[in-house]
């Protein structure tokens, strides 16, 4: 009888099977990408309108450029705050680098319209060509 070290593995069956592990990561991908774009929202401090009806997020596309609006009027990119006198330049810039790209506007629910318009004259005077405004379904 052939005596087999537990350390010599030359002739065991033993493999690893990566499946498993594999869809646990892009379980975990799928997990953080969503709970990115809600703490998006909660980090600007906005609550997005409620609407009924309305087609999902695109999915397979290049991540959009971000306008939050506040309801106090204070516009952010990507989360940051920014001026809105330099908010045009910033997306022409944003644009020359990726003359595709979209731009999201995510207002507060209780911006007036006359809070968000500098967002979209901006993004149209940036030429912008696709811009989305973002609702949460329900509400």
């Amino acid at each position: 009888m052939k005596r087999r070290s537990l350390l010599d593995r030359s002739e065991s069956g033993v493999r690893v099977n990566v499946v498993p592990m594999i869809d646990i990561v892009m379980v975990l991908i799928i997990f953080y990408l969503m709970v990115g774009q809600l703490a998006l929202n909660r980090a600007a401090g906005i609550q997005l309108p409620g609407t009924a009806q309305g087609g999902l997020a695109r999915q397979g596309v290049a991540d959009p450029i971000v306008l939050g609006v506040r309801d106090d009027g204070a516009v952010l990119l990507d989360g940051v705050a920014i001026d809105p006198a330099r908010l045009r330049g910033e997306l022409a810039g944003r644009l020359a680098r990726d003359p595709t790209a979209r731009v999201e506007i995510r207002a507060d629910r209780n911006a007036a319209y006359a809070r968000v318009r500098p967002a979209l004259d901006a993004a149209r005077a940036a030429g912008v060509r696709e811009v989305e405004l973002v609702t949460e379904r329900g509400g």
